[in-house]
């Protein structure tokens, strides 16, 4: 099976799209209360040719969100494809499937389109955007969400009020020390000024 044929087949998979599979990422996680759930990871290199993912792929009625190429798929499977003797499975989770089902993930290529050629793992949030591992690079979403929490930080923020609302009363001892090295500093500024006219007079 030529390049060209393979090419056809994948333009003709159905697209998935990217806001139905963040929903479902959404959904999923947040009901999902296991601590590793939170911080699911997604391969960008695919199990069957080892090589970064171009057309991501997976079949509709598997539950996992890791995708696999579907170049590479439809080029192991052709042969028993085109036999009729194929008893297809899905190469992550390993369940019997239909060609029929397998569909491109939008999301996931959005992924690919986004993270740089030398990631080649990412992080799903609970609220449906993802992240590399050190934070560097991210979904549009969470990028910009992380710029604003990181910018709208006040440089002197205010002091916090207390329970009641009002903001807390000074120490007295703070106040007696700021009375009276007032008090030096102006004793000091007069003194330098008397110096000051004195070397004037001189002159």
């Amino acid at each position: 099976m030529d390049e060209r044929s393979i090419a056809r087949e994948v333009r003709a998979l159905r697209r998935l799209p990217f806001t139905e599979v963040r929903q479902s990422i959404i959904q999923s996680m947040q009901g999902n209360h296991d601590v590793e759930s939170q911080r699911h990871a997604l391969n960008l290199r695919c199990p069957l040719s080892q090589f970064r993912i171009r057309d991501p792929a997976r079949f509709s009625g598997c539950t996992h969100y890791q995708c696999f190429d579907a170049t590479a798929f439809l080029m192991v499977t052709h042969r028993a494809r085109t036999r009729g003797t194929a008893n297809l499975r899905c190469p992550i989770c390993e369940r019997n499937v239909n060609q029929r089902d397998m569909v491109i993930d939008l999301y996931f290529d959005d992924i690919l389109r986004r993270a740089p050629v030398t990631t080649n793992e990412v992080f799903l949030q609970v609220n449906g955007e993802w992240r590399t591992r050190d934070g560097q690079f991210a979904s549009l979403r969470e990028a910009v969400r992380v710029t604003i929490n990181y910018t709208n930080v006040p440089a002197n923020p205010p002091p916090h009020p207390t329970r009641n609302g009002q903001l807390p009363r000074p120490n007295p001892a703070e106040l007696e020390c700021l009375a009276f090295f007032s008090i030096i500093g102006f004793v000091w500024f007069i003194f330098m000024i008397h110096r000051l006219l004195n070397c004037l007079n001189l002159v």
